[in-house]
C-alpha cells in the first residue's frame, strides 16, 4: 500500500488554459477535420477526444511542446458531436455540435474556374442542392488582396457572377453562406497575360555541339505553362527548361547541324512576343581567373575579373563572394564569349572577402581568392606642413586606421625628382612621415593606397631657402620670458625679418640675441594663453611671407583642481583637474606616500577634465605633484589620510557679502588640534577669523569672518597639523549696485528700469515687483556687461513695490515704491474697484520658454504657467496676437498637474502678446520679443528645463578663456562639464531641484546673464489647438476601466463629428478629434450603456484672424496624397519616417508632381494622430506633420441627454461676435457624417513629444494636400478621393502583430502573402541576419517567427524581386527585461516612513517600465516615480499599513527577473507588544480550564519570546485545533471537540515570494522534514522541577516515562488527563527522592500535580506534560493530479491529541508560498485545500503538533 505522508507532491492543471483552435461549424464529408490542442499551460493530464462518443474515430499526433494535433474524417451525413475533457473535466463550449454539408449538393460551372487572360469578363455559377443562396455571399480577392464586388444575378442554373479581371495573379473568390465558407471555399483563379513573357538576351548565332542558351521572363505574366519547341527542316531538337527562380527560365539546346534553328515559345498555348526565334547555326581545354578583382579592391566601386574556360565551353560557371561573416555579395557573371567570362562585383565595406569560382561544380586553380577591400577616403593626413624650410627636418602624420588593409607609397619629389624620406611606424595603423627639402621649390607629395591616390593628393609642400634651423617653438609659458634657438649655417645673415602675434591677431615684441658662436635665439614674452604665429618674412617690410610656426602658450596657474578633502587609508580617493583655462598641454600627475611613489589612474573625462584616483596605503598624508608640458614648479598639494574612526565635519559655508559676518560649523574637533585658514583667493591675504565653542559634550564649533573685499575667499581646515578639506566661498559686495530710472508708471503700458551689478561679484539678482495684491512678471534684459534693462506691464492702478536683492541681500533702497495711474483718469475710481475683482482670477505667472536668447521667426514659440489656472479638462478663453495685433493660432496644451502650456508659431518679427479677455480691456498675460529668422545665435539651450534630464548649452565663440557658470536662487553653484570641439563650446549640466536658476557666460570679459527655469515634467491630458486642428484628450485608466467603450463629440449644433479613440501603452483613453466650427463642443464617454460623471467634457473650438492649414484627414485603409510646395527631393536625400500613434512605422511611397515636389502617399491602418518627419543632414527634423486617420465603419449609440439641433438655441453668434476667434470660419451648419471609432492596440512606448518640439504644430514649410477634408464647411463630409494624376502605386502591406520584441524569445508577425511573392530579411543592431520561420496560413496570410538575441532596433525588409517594398524597411526594437537591475532594494522597512530604490534600465533597450505596489490588502500604494540624469528611476513610496508588501515591475509588459518581489513592512510599536496567547514557543494551542490556568501563571512571568520565533509562529500556512476522539470519552466531550474542528480559514491571500530570511528558514524545515525531526520546539525538560528519563527525544504513547523527583516538601504526586488519572508507581530511592514510573496510552496534554504535606500545591503547579503519539496521523490517499480550483487532500487524526497543524505549501519552482484553508470534517478528519496562481507541481509539508506526518 501506497504510504501518504510528508513531504509530498501535487500537481495542479486547469481546464481553461486549454487553447483549442478553430473548429469550423459546418463539416463536409470525407474531409479532414483537423484543430489543435494546446496543453502547455493547463498543466500535467490527460486530453481526451470524442466524436460522436467515440462512434468517429479521431487520429491525434504530437507537435511537441504538449501541443497536439487532432484529425477527424466525418463519414456520415449527421451531426457531428464533438466532446473534449481534460483529467475527465469536461472543457468550458464543449460538447460541441457541428452540422454536415456535402461537396455534392455544392455545383460550380462556367470559364472562371480556368485561367483567364487578363482584361476580359469571365463569369461562373454556383447551386447549392435543397440550398437557399438568399444569404450567400461571394467576395473576390485579388492578388493585392483587394476586394472586388462582382455583379450578381439568380438564374435557372443558380447564382451567377460576372467579374473582369484586371490584375495579374491568383484570385481567391470567398463563398459564405450564414457567415461560414462553403465546402471548396476558397475557389481559386489563375489570370494570366502572354504579352508579359519577356525574351532576355535572344541569341542571334550559336555553334554546333556548343550549349546555346537563353533566358526567358515569366515572372509579370502570371501563373501558367511554358511550352518550348526548337525544330529545323522540320525536325525537333531536344532542349531543356531550367526554372532559375522567380520567374525566370533557361532555355537550353546543343545544334547538331549548321543550320537555321527556330525556337516556338508558348505561354498557355498562345505564342509570347518574339515568337518563334530564329537562331543561326555555324560551324564550331582547365578554367582560369585573371584580373585586378582578385586582389585589393576598392569600396563602392565595381571591380571584376575574368575566367578563361576550355575550348569547348561545355561546362558551367558559378561565383560565390563571402564576406567575413559568411554575408553573400551579389555578383555579376557576363559571358563575353563561349570561352571567357567576366564577373563583376562591388563591395560595400572594408574587410577580407572570398571569392569562389566553380567550372563544373569543381573549383577552378587557387578558388577561393582572398580579397582585401579598402577605403581611400578614409586616410587622413595630419599636421602637414604647407610651407617647410631647406635644410629643417619637417614631417606629417598619415593615420590609416579606418581604411582597410593596403599599402601606402609615398613619394616626394621636387622639379621632377624624388627626394628621400621616411616612415616612422607610431601603432595603431599611424605613420609619421620624414622629409628634408634641399632645394627652394615647391615639392609634391604624392600619397597612394593600394595605388589609388587619396582624397586631395598631390599635396604641395613650399621649402623656402634659409640660412638657419628653427629648433624648440612648440610650447611656451605664459608671462615668461621664452627663447626659441636658431642654429645658423654658413654665411649666416643676422637681419631676420620676423613678427609674433597672438591668437587676436596683436604684434609681440620679440628680440633676436647671439648666444654663441653658432647659436642664436629669438626672445619673446607672451600675454595671454592661446596660439601665437612666428612669422618670417623675406623682406624688411615683412610683405612676403616666408614660412610660419605655431608656439603654443599656456598658463599652468590657471589649472583648477577640485577640493581634496580628508582620505581614508586603504579607501579609493578621487579628485579632478580641469585644464581648460590652462590652454593646451600634457599633463602629468605623481603622488608619493613616505616617499614612496604611489600607483595612480589618470582618466581624461574630456577634452581638459581629468580625474585622478589612488588609493592611500598608510595614514600618512599623500603629496600630490603636476607639471604641465614638463613644467612642475607648481605647489605641492597635501592630502591629509586618516583612520575611518575619526569624524570632524564641517557644515556648508555659505555665500558673504562684505562687512557681514560669514558663519559655519565643525563638528567633533577638538579645538586644540584644529586650525582654520581664511585666505582671499586673488590676493591670498589672510582673513581674521573667530573660533567659538557651542557644546562641550560635542565639541561644537562656531566659525565666523567678516569679508572686506569681493571676490572667491578659499577656506582651509586643518586638524592635527594635517590639512583635513578646503571650502571656496563667494563674497559680493552689494553697496556697488547703482539703480536708476525708476518711474512712475501707466497702466498696461510697459515700465523699464535699469541695475547695475559692475563691482559687485559673482552673484545673482532677484527682482519681485508687486502691486499689493499679486507678484508681476519681470523680463529681464542685458544691455551691456552686468548692466540690466527690467521691464514689467503693471496691470492695475496704484502702488506698486519693486524688492531688489543681490545674492538673497536686499540692495539699499529696497523696496522701491512707484505709483501706477490708470490712462482713463475720468474713470480712475471706477477702474481701481474693477481690477481689485479682476485679479482673484488672474493669480497666475508665465514662464517663457524657448532659447536663452529668445525665439526666431519660424520656430515654436510656448509659455507655461506654473500654476493651475482651471480644473483638468476645463478649458478657458485665451488668444495670441502679432505685432500687427492679429490673432494667430495657438495651442492650448494641460498636464497632469492642470498647468497650461501656450503653443504658437510666430511668421513676423515683433512684440507677441498673449491675452485674456476682460470687461472692459484685455489683460496681457505675457509678451515675447520674436527674433528675426535671420538672426544668427551665439548661445544655445532652453530657458525652460525639467527636472533631473540631462540639459545642454552650446556657445560659438573662438576665446579659450570662456568661463559659464550655473548658480541657483539661493546661490549654490551647479556643477557642469565643458568640451569643446572647434569653435563650439558645449556644456552640460542636471538640476535636482526646481525653481529659478541664472546662467553667467563670461566671453570675452563681457559677462551675459540669462535665467532659467526648472520645472518637473508631466504627461500632457489636454490639448486643444483649435479647429481644423486635432484636439486630443487622455482620460486615465483608472475613470475609464472598462472594455465596453463608446466615445461620441458633439460640435455646437448638436452634431455627431468624426472621432477617433483607442488605448494607449498604459491603457488609458486617448479621444482624438478635429472641430470644424468654432464654440463649445462637448464630448461623451460612455461604458456599458452608462455615461461617466466626468461627461460631458465642454471644449471652446477657438480660430484666429491668421489663415493656416488644416490637419489633413484620412479614412483608414484608404490612400492619401500628400505634396510638399516648394520641397525638392534630389537623389531621395531627404529621410523620411511616418510613424502612428504607437510610434510604430508605418509604410509609404514617395515621389514627384510635374513641379519637382516631394509626393508622399500613405495608407493607414491605425486610427489616431500620425505623424511625418521629414529630416536632412542639416536638421534633425525640419518638418513634421500631422494625419488625422479616423474610422467610419463604427456606428455609435447616441449620448443620454444630448439635446438635439432643434433644441438648441444659436445664443452663439452673440458670444461669437464678441469673440475674437470668429473672423475667419463661419458658423455654417456642416452635415459631416456621425463617425467614431475604437481600437485596442497592444502596449507599445509612446514618449511624448517635447513641449519646443515642432510636432505641434503646422510645419513652416507649405504644404499641398488631396485627399483630405476640403476646409470649405459644405463640403465637408465628402469623402477623400484619390487623384488618380499623380498618385503612384502604393503597396499596401497587410501586417498584423509587429510589435517590439522581447530577446531570446521567439516574436510574431503576420504578412499577407497570397502569391508568396514577398522576400524577408531580417537584421539585428550589429547589422547581423536572423534567422526566421515561416509558416503559410489560411487566407494567404504568413506567420514570420524570429528570435532577436541582442538589444537594440531590428529591422524587417521586405522585398519583392530582390527590391525593397518601401523606401525603408520596418523597425522594432529589440528589449531585455531581464537586464533592467534593482538598485537600492530593501527587505524591511517600517511603516509610515518614506523609502526610495532605483531602477536601471539603461541596458534593457527602449521600452515602458510599469511599476506597482500592493499591500496586504491587495490595495495600490501610492509611489512617486522621476527619471534621473543617468537614465535611472527613483521609486519612492509610503507604506501605511505593516505586512508583506508586493512590489511588481513589468519591461514592455513583461516582469524582469526578480519580481514579483516582497518587501516586509514591520511596526516597531506592534513588534514590542504582540502577544499570542494561544501559541506557545513549542507552537500548541491550550484550550481546557487546567491548560487555561497553566497559562494564565505562565502569563505571570516574564513572557519574552524571540523575535525570529515569533515570525516563525506568524509565517505559518494554516494551523487548526484539533483534540482526540476516544471511546473512553463521553459523547457530550465529543462534540466539544468536533465543533472545535470546525473552526474554518476560508481567507484567500494571495502567494507570498519568500526572502532571503525564509528562503533560509524554508531550507531548515526541510531538512527537519527529511530527518524526521520536530519542526520546533515541542519538549523542553528544563521547564519542570524534577528530573525526566525518556527513551526517545520526546514522550511518546505506550512507552515508560520516569521521573526523578527530589524535592524534600511533596507528599502527594497526581497525573491525569482529561479529568481522568493515570496510573501511577512510585519508588523511594533515598530518603526525600522517588521515582515515578507510568505508562501513558493516548496521547494529549498529561497535568501534574505536586502537593506538600498541608495539601497546599507546590508552586507552578499544575505542570503540562504532552505526550505525542506520530503515528496516530495519516494523510488519507489523494489523486496526485488535481484541477487547479479544487487542490485538497484530507488529513485523517486518531489518538494523537490536542494540537495544530503546520501546513506549508510551495512552488518548487520558485520558492513562493501557497496560502491554503483547512475545514474539519467528521471522525476526526481535516480537509486541506488551497488555490494556487497558477498550475506545476507543488511540495506540501505537513506536520501536527510540529512533527511531521509519517509515510515518507
Amino acid at each position: 500500500m501506497e504510504s501518504y505522508g510528508s513531504p509530498c507532491l501535487l500537481q495542479t492543471y486547469d481546464t481553461n488554459r486549454l487553447i483549442i483552435s478553430d473548429i469550423p461549424k459546418f463539416l463536409t464529408i470525407d474531409q479532414p477535420v483537423e484543430f489543435t490542442i494546446d496543453v502547455s499551460k493547463a498543466g500535467k493530464g490527460e486530453i481526451e477526444v470524442a466524436i460522436n462518443n467515440g462512434q468517429v474515430k479521431n487520429q491525434v499526433k504530437s507537435l511537441g511542446k504538449s501541443k497536439f494535433h487532432f484529425t477527424f474524417i466525418p463519414k456520415l451525413n449527421e451531426p457531428h458531436i464533438i466532446s473534449i475533457t481534460f483529467n475527465g473535466h469536461q472543457v468550458a463550449g464543449f460538447p460541441r455540435l457541428c452540422s454536415i454539408i456535402t461537396p455534392d449538393n455544392v455545383k460550380f460551372r462556367g470559364p472562371s474556374l480556368r485561367p483567364v487572360v487578363l482584361g476580359i469578363e469571365t463569369w461562373f455559377t454556383i447551386d447549392i442542392a435543397n440550398g437557399d443562396l438568399s444569404d450567400l455571399h461571394v467576395t473576390i480577392c485579388t492578388p493585392s488582396n483587394e476586394k472586388l464586388n462582382p455583379s450578381t444575378l439568380l438564374t435557372s442554373d443558380g447564382l451567377r457572377i460576372d467579374w473582369t479581371p484586371m490584375e495579374i495573379g491568383l484570385y481567391r473568390i470567398h463563398l459564405m453562406l450564414f457567415g461560414f465558407s462553403l465546402p471548396g471555399s476558397p475557389l481559386t483563379m489563375k489570370c494570366y497575360d502572354p504579352k508579359k513573357v519577356i525574351i532576355k538576351s535572344p541569341p542571334q548565332y550559336s555553334t554546333i555541339r556548343i550549349p546555346t542558351r537563353f533566358l526567358i521572363d515569366a515572372s509579370k505574366a502570371g501563373e501558367g505553362d511554358l511550352e518550348i519547341s526548337v525544330n529545323h527542316s522540320g525536325r525537333n531538337i531536344p532542349n531543356e527548361i531550367n526554372p532559375i527562380g522567380n520567374g525566370l527560365f533557361e532555355i537550353q539546346f546543343t545544334p547538331q547541324k549548321a543550320i537555321t534553328h527556330h525556337c516556338n515559345i508558348l505561354f498557355n498555348h498562345e505564342h509570347v512576343p518574339g515568337s518563334p526565334l530564329a537562331v543561326n547555326v555555324m560551324e564550331a581545354q582547365s578554367a582560369i581567373a585573371i584580373g585586378k578583382g582578385l586582389g585589393s579592391v576598392p569600396i563602392d566601386i565595381p571591380a571584376s575579373f575574368t575566367v578563361l574556360t576550355p575550348n569547348d565551353g561545355s561546362g558551367q560557371l558559378k561565383c560565390l563572394i563571402k564576406g567575413s561573416d559568411d554575408r553573400l555579395i551579389p555578383c555579376l557573371v557576363t559571358k563575353i564569349d563561349p570561352n571567357r567570362y567576366e564577373v563583376m562585383y562591388t563591395t560595400d565595406r572594408v574587410g577580407e572577402f572570398y571569392i569562389e569560382v566553380f567550372y563544373d561544380d569543381i573549383q577552378i586553380d587557387s578558388s577561393p581568392f582572398l580579397v582585401r577591400s579598402f577605403d581611400a577616403n578614409q586616410i587622413k593626413i595630419l599636421h602637414f606642413p604647407s610651407s617647410a624650410i631647406v635644410g629643417s627636418s619637417t614631417s606629417f602624420i598619415i593615420d590609416a586606421t579606418d581604411s582597410g588593409a593596403g599599402s601606402l607609397e609615398i613619394a616626394i619629389s621636387r622639379n621632377g625628382k624624388n627626394i628621400p624620406n621616411y616612415v616612422q611606424n607610431e601603432g595603431i595603423a599611424r605613420f609619421r612621415i620624414k622629409f628634408t627639402p634641399d632645394q627652394p621649390c615647391v615639392h609634391q607629395v604624392q600619397i597612394k593606397f593600394n595605388g589609388t591616390d587619396i582624397h586631395g593628393s598631390p599635396y604641395l609642400c613650399n621649402a623656402i631657402s634659409s640660412e638657419f634651423i628653427f629648433e624648440n617653438y612648440e610650447y611656451a609659458p605664459v608671462h615668461k620670458r621664452t627663447s626659441f634657438s636658431i642654429k645658423p649655417k654658413s654665411n649666416f645673415n643676422s637681419n631676420i625679418y620676423f613678427d609674433i602675434k597672438n591668437s587676436a591677431g596683436n604684434d609681440i615684441t620679440g628680440k633676436l640675441e647671439k648666444i654663441s658662436m653658432n647659436s642664436y635665439a629669438i626672445d619673446f614674452i607672451p600675454n595671454e594663453i592661446g596660439d601665437h604665429e612666428i612669422r618670417f618674412y623675406n623682406d624688411e617690410d615683412k610683405k612676403l611671407i616666408m614660412t610660419k610656426f605655431i608656439c603654443q602658450v599656456y598658463d599652468p596657474s590657471k589649472i583648477r583642481i577640485s577640493d581634496l578633502p580628508l582620505a581614508i587609508a586603504h579607501e579609493l580617493y578621487k579628485f579632478t583637474i580641469h585644464t581648460a583655462d590652462a590652454g593646451h598641454g600634457v599633463l602629468s600627475v605623481k603622488i608619493k606616500q613616505n616617499g614612496d611613489k604611489l600607483s595612480h589612474e589618470q582618466t581624461q573625462i574630456s577634452t581638459h577634465i581629468y580625474q585622478i584616483s589612488f588609493t592611500p596605503e598608510t595614514e600618512d598624508e599623500c603629496i600630490v605633484q603636476i607639471s604641465f608640458n614638463g613644467e612642475n614648479n607648481f605647489r605641492t598639494m597635501v592630502i591629509p589620510v586618516r583612520n575611518d574612526c575619526e569624524h570632524v565635519r564641517v557644515s556648508l559655508i555659505p555665500s558673504g557679502v562684505i562687512g557681514r559676518p560669514v558663519t559655519f560649523t565643525i563638528d567633533g574637533a577638538d579645538s586644540d588640534l584644529v586650525s582654520i585658514l581664511v585666505t582671499e583667493s586673488q590676493s591670498n591675504r589672510v582673513v581674521s577669523h573667530t573660533m567659538t565653542l557651542i557644546s562641550n559634550d560635542k565639541n561644537n564649533y562656531k566659525i565666523s569672518f567678516i569679508p572686506t573685499a569681493a571676490g572667491q575667499h578659499i577656506v582651509s581646515v586643518s586638524y592635527d597639523g594635517k590639512l583635513l578639506s578646503t571650502h571656496h566661498v563667494d563674497v559680493c559686495n552689494v553697496n556697488k549696485i547703482h539703480v536708476s530710472s525708476i518711474r512712475d508708471g501707466i497702466v498696461g503700458a510697459s515700465s523699464i528700469f535699469s541695475v547695475d551689478t559692475q563691482g559687485a561679484g559673482e552673484g545673482h539678482l532677484e527682482v519681485t515687483i508687486s502691486n499689493g495684491q499679486r507678484t508681476l512678471p519681470a523680463e529681464l534684459k542685458r544691455i551691456q556687461a552686468r548692466k540690466f534693462d527690467i521691464a514689467f506691464v503693471p496691470e492695475m492702478s496704484g502702488i506698486h513695490s519693486i524688492d531688489l536683492a543681490f545674492n538673497g541681500v536686499p540692495i539699499e533702497g529696497s523696496p522701491f515704491t512707484i505709483n501706477v495711474v490708470d490712462p482713463l483718469a475720468n474713470d480712475s475710481s471706477a477702474s481701481e474697484v474693477e481690477d481689485n475683482d479682476d485679479d482673484d482670477d488672474d493669480d497666475y505667472e508665465f514662464l517663457i520658454g524657448g532659447e536663452l536668447e529668445g525665439t526666431k521667426v519660424g520656430e515654436v514659440a510656448w509659455l507655461i504657467c506654473e500654476t493651475s489656472i482651471t480644473d483638468i479638462y476645463e478649458d478657458f478663453n485665451i488668444y495670441v496676437t502679432d505685432p500687427d495685433k492679429i490673432i494667430v493660432k495657438h495651442s492650448r496644451i494641460q498636464d497632469s498637474l492642470g498647468r497650461w502650456r501656450i503653443e504658437y508659431e510666430p511668421t513676423k518679427e515683433g512684440i507677441y502678446q498673449i491675452q485674456i479677455d476682460s470687461n472692459k480691456l484685455p489683460i496681457n498675460l505675457a509678451t515675447m520679443d520674436v527674433l528675426p529668422a535671420d538672426y544668427e545665435r551665439i548661445v544655445f539651450g532652453e530657458r525652460i528645463v525639467y527636472l533631473n534630464s540631462l540639459n545642454f548649452i552650446s556657445i560659438m565663440s573662438n576665446n579659450e578663456n570662456i568661463k559659464v557658470q550655473l548658480r541657483s536662487s539661493n546661490n549654490i553653484e551647479i556643477p557642469i562639464e565643458i568640451e569643446r570641439h572647434g569653435l563650439k563650446w558645449k556644456f552640460s549640466y542636471s538640476l535636482t531641484s526646481i525653481g529659478m536658476y541664472q546662467l553667467t557666460i563670461i566671453d570675452e570679459d563681457d559677462p551675459q546673464l540669462y535665467d532659467l527655469f526648472c520645472i518637473t515634467e508631466e504627461i500632457d491630458l489636454f490639448r486643444n489647438g483649435g479647429i481644423e486642428d486635432i484636439t486630443r484628450i487622455i482620460i486615465d485608466h483608472k475613470k475609464v476601466f472598462a472594455g465596453d467603450v463608446n466615445v461620441i463629440v458633439k460640435d455646437p449644433l448638436a452634431h455627431t463629428i468624426p472621432a477617433a479613440f483607442y488605448r494607449n501603452s498604459n491603457r488609458d483613453l486617448v479621444i482624438e478629434y478635429i472641430p470644424v466650427r468654432a464654440d463649445t463642443h462637448e464630448v461623451f464617454i460612455r461604458t456599458q450603456n452608462n455615461v461617466l460623471d466626468i461627461c460631458p467634457i465642454r471644449i471652446m473650438a477657438f480660430t484666429a484672424q491668421q489663415p493656416y492649414d488644416s490637419v489633413p484627414r484620412v479614412q483608414i485603409k484608404e490612400i492619401l496624397e500628400h505634396t510638399f510646395e516648394g520641397v525638392i527631393d534630389e537623389n531621395n536625400k531627404l529621410e523620411i519616417c511616418i510613424t502612428d500613434p504607437f510610434e510604430r512605422p508605418i509604410p509609404f511611397q514617395r515621389s514627384k508632381n510635374e513641379h519637382g515636389e516631394l509626393t508622399l502617399s500613405l495608407s493607414p491602418i491605425q486610427i489616431g494622430t500620425h505623424w511625418i518627419c521629414i529630416s536632412n543632414d542639416e536638421n534633425d527634423s525640419f518638418a513634421v506633420l500631422p494625419i488625422f486617420a479616423f474610422d467610419d465603419d463604427y456606428v455609435p449609440l447616441s449620448p443620454l441627454g444630448t439635446p438635439s439641433p432643434n433644441d438648441r438655441t444659436l445664443q452663439d453668434e452673440n458670444n461669437t461676435n464678441n469673440n475674437n476667434n470668429s473672423n475667419s470660419v463661419s458658423d455654417l451648419f456642416s452635415p459631416v457624417k456621425e463617425l467614431t471609432t475604437i481600437s485596442e492596440t497592444s502596449e507599445f512606448q509612446s514618449s511624448r513629444l517635447s513641449s519646443v518640439s515642432p510636432a505641434h504644430l503646422t510645419s513652416s514649410i507649405k504644404e499641398a494636400v488631396t485627399n483630405i477634408l476640403p476646409t470649405d464647411t459644405h463640403e465637408s463630409s465628402k469623402t477623400p478621393a484619390c487623384n488618380d494624376r499623380s498618385s503612384p502605386e502604393v503597396q499596401i502591406l497587410d501586417i498584423d502583430d509587429l510589435i517590439n520584441p522581447c530577446v531570446r524569445t521567439i516574436s510574431k508577425f503576420t504578412l499577407k502573402d497570397p502569391n508568396n511573392k514577398f522576400n524577408i530579411a531580417i537584421y539585428d543592431a550589429n547589422r547581423d541576419e536572423i534567422a526566421y520561420h515561416a509558416k503559410h496560413l489560411s487566407g494567404g496570410q504568413k506567420c514570420i517567427s524570429y528570435e532577436p538575441t541582442i538589444v537594440g532596433p531590428v529591422e524587417i525588409h521586405i522585398l519583392k524581386d530582390n527590391e525593397l517594398i518601401t523606401d525603408n524597411p520596418l523597425i522594432v526594437y529589440a528589449f531585455d527585461p531581464s537586464a533592467v537591475r534593482l538598485i537600492n532594494f530593501p527587505k524591511k522597512i517600517q511603516v509610515n516612513t518614506t523609502h526610495e530604490f532605483h531602477i536601471d534600465p539603461t541596458q534593457a533597450g527602449k521600452g515602458a517600465l510599469k511599476i506597482m505596489i500592493k499591500d496586504p490588502n491587495n490595495q495600490h500604494v501610492p509611489i512617486h516615480v522621476e527619471k534621473q540624469s543617468n537614465y535611472h528611476i527613483g521609486v519612492q513610496f509610503k507604506p501605511t499599513i505593516s505586512g508583506p508588501h508586493t512590489i511588481s515591475i513589468l519591461f514592455n509588459r513583461i516582469p524582469i527577473s526578480r519580481t514579483q518581489s516582497q518587501i516586509i513592512v514591520e511596526n516597531a510599536e506592534q513588534i514590542q507588544i504582540i502577544r499570542l496567547p494561544e501559541l506557545e514557543e513549542r507552537g500548541r494551542s491550550i484550550y481546557s480550564k487546567h491548560e487555561l490556568f497553566l497559562l494564565s501563571q505562565q502569563q505571570e512571568r516574564p513572557h519574552s519570546l524571540p523575535l525570529q520565533t515569533l515570525r516563525t509562529l506568524l509565517s505559518k500556512s494554516n494551523e487548526i485545533l484539533s483534540r482526540k476522539e476516544d471511546s473512553s470519552v463521553t459523547k457530550d466531550h465529543g462534540n466539544e471537540q468536533i465543533r472545535k474542528l470546525e473552526e474554518k480559514h476560508q481567507t484567500k491571500t494571495q502567494s507570498i515570494p519568500f526572502d532571503e530570511t525564509q528562503i533560509q528558514r524554508l531550507q531548515s524545515i526541510k531538512e527537519k522534514f527529511d530527518r524526521g525531526q520536530p519542526v520546533d520546539i515541542i519538549f523542553n525538560p528544563r521547564l519542570y522541577p524534577f528530573k525526566i528519563l525518556l527513551q526517545n527525544a520526546y514522550p511518546l504513547v505506550n512507552t515508560d516515562l520516569h521521573f526523578l523527583l527530589d524535592h524534600p516538601h511533596v507528599a502527594y504526586v497526581q497525573i491525569t488527563i482529561n479529568g481522568m488519572k493515570v496510573p501511577l508507581l512510585a519508588t523511594r530511592q533515598h530518603n526525600d527522592t522517588f521515582l515515578l514510573k507510568f505508562r501513558p496510552t493516548i496521547a494529549g496534554d498529561y497535568l501534574i500535580t505536586l502537593k506538600d504535606f498541608l495539601g497546599q500545591h507546590i508552586l507552578g503547579c499544575p505542570f503540562n506534560f504532552p505526550v505525542y503519539n506520530p503515528n496516530g496521523v495519516h494523510l488519507e490517499p489523494f489523486h496526485p493530479l488535481q484541477a487547479i480550483n479544487d487542490c485538497h487532500f484530507i488529513c485523517n487524526v486518531d489518538n494523537v491529541g490536542q494540537g495544530k497543524f503546520f501546513v506549508m505549501i510551495y512552488d518548487q519552482l520558485k520558492p513562493i508560498q501557497i496560502p491554503c484553508q483547512l475545514q474539519s470534517l467528521a471522525k476526526n478528519r481535516c480537509k486541506i485545500s488551497f488555490s494556487p496562481s497558477k498550475i506545476g507541481t507543488y511540495r506540501i509539508y505537513l506536520a501536527y503538533r510540529n512533527i511531521p506526518v509519517n509515510g515518507m
